[in-house]
């Protein structure tokens, strides 16, 4: 098993899954920025227990010019999976196909989207965010100072929360109207929220159409 340091730097969108076969797989695209070969590179350090992945921009490329138009896909073998510590200024991140006991993201993160992620997501963003959820299993974990964001999450979801930190405080909604805090005491996923001076609100949806993030 390995447990997977990654560093990205800045990026437009980064998704991040796994795949069925040995092999790690890093990929750059960009429909504007020409000869990426040259002005990044890709450095991979393979030990008997991490993996460190490190996208190194070239100078001549600035990182403003990266977040605007660089696509960084990532796929790690699910087989050898053990954690994942991802660093990042991006955009979007969309996490899929993950099956592991933790998950770090730090850095600049606007959107995070999870499909079929099985993991604690621990999310520590220095900017307001955006988390939509298929499903919540596992958890997640929210650590900002001064910051706004909303989890979205399916109706009927079963989950606990958990607050730490001053200033910090949990709204409740469904469809984005305002409503009670749901009750589930035998809930084994958890959303966490730490920090200082943080608002965190956690939207149950009951189609990402009616709030426009599909």
């Amino acid at each position: 098993l390995k447990h997977y340091d990654i560093n990205v730097g800045g990026a437009y969108e980064v998704v991040l899954n796994s795949n069925d076969s040995e092999k790690l797989r890093v990929r750059l695209a960009s429909n504007a920025i020409a000869s990426l070969e040259q002005l990044f590179k890709v450095k991979i350090d393979d030990g008997k227990t991490n993996v460190d992945v490190d996208i190194h921009r070239d100078g001549e490329l600035s990182e403003a010019r990266a977040k605007e138009a660089l696509h960084v896909f990532i796929s790690v073998p699910a087989k050898y999976l053990a954690g994942i510590e991802v660093a990042v200024h991006t955009d979007t991140l969309r996490l899929s196909n993950l099956r592991t006991e933790a998950i770090e993201v730090e850095g600049r993160v606007n959107r995070v989207y999870l499909d079929s992620v099985e993991a604690f997501v621990e999310l520590d963003s220095s900017i307001d965010m955006s988390i939509v959820c298929d499903n919540l299993m596992g958890g997640i974990g929210v650590n900002q100072i001064s910051a706004t964001s909303v989890v979205h999450i399916p109706k009927g979801t079963e989950y606990q929360v958990k607050k730490k930190g001053a200033s910090n405080r949990i709204g409740f909604t469904v469809d984005g109207e305002e409503a009670d805090a749901p009750a589930y005491p035998d809930a084994q996923s958890l959303i966490k929220l730490s920090g200082l001076n943080m608002e965190l609100v956690i939207n149950e949806y009951t189609d990402l159409l009616k709030i426009g993030l599909r």
